[in-house]
């Protein structure tokens, strides 16, 4: 809309100067001055005009600027207050007590690892026990005969060679002499 009446003046003010030029050739000099004083008076207006909408574009760019700076502090502002908040729920004594928490849990489930490994081998102690209970009241009763004899002589060692017994013919032997004992 100010570039359109701009325009318009422009357009006035070139008229008005071919007016000017015209009166001077018929020699109407008085008439000529005064429109060559109403052109410039227009041509005076038509530049603070142009200023006036100048600082107005420079205005609206700083208001625009402005409201990304508000925008960019509300954000700031508003990340802050949130990490106020994860902080106040999160302190260093939290974070710490926490470490210290979590430190003691793993010890505490070292502690019971220790403890059920050790039973573990405990109760494969047992076990050996219970066996090597088993296996002498077998040789005291003469069930298993007569031990072999210890040799005094130093034995030259064979190669070894490997013989694997199923599981279920030890377990079966076993089974026979619990048989036997009872």
């Amino acid at each position: 809309n100010a570039e359109y009446m701009g325009q318009q003046l422009e357009g006035l003010i070139q008229k008005q100067e071919e007016s000017a030029k015209i009166l001077l050739k018929k020699g109407e000099r008085e008439k000529a001055k005064r429109i060559l004083k109403l052109k410039k008076y227009q041509s005076k207006i038509l530049e603070q005009t142009n200023n006036q909408l100048q600082n107005l574009e420079e205005m609206i760019g700083t208001i625009e600027f402005a409201q990304i700076e508000q925008q960019v502090f509300s954000g700031l502002k508003a990340g802050n207050d949130a990490l106020k908040l994860i902080h106040k729920e999160m302190s260093i004594e939290k974070v710490q007590q926490l470490m210290d928490d979590t430190e003691e849990s793993l010890e505490y489930q070292r502690e019971i690892d220790s403890i059920l490994s050790q039973n573990s081998s405990l109760l494969d102690d047992e076990s050996l026990l219970d066996e090597l209970s088993q296996l002498e009241s077998e040789y005291s009763s003469g069930l298993l005969g007569e031990a072999p004899q210890v040799p005094q002589n130093v034995v030259v060692q064979p190669q070894k060679q490997k013989v694997e017994e199923p599981k279920q013919q030890s377990s079966s032997k076993t089974q026979q002499r619990e048989a036997a004992l009872a």
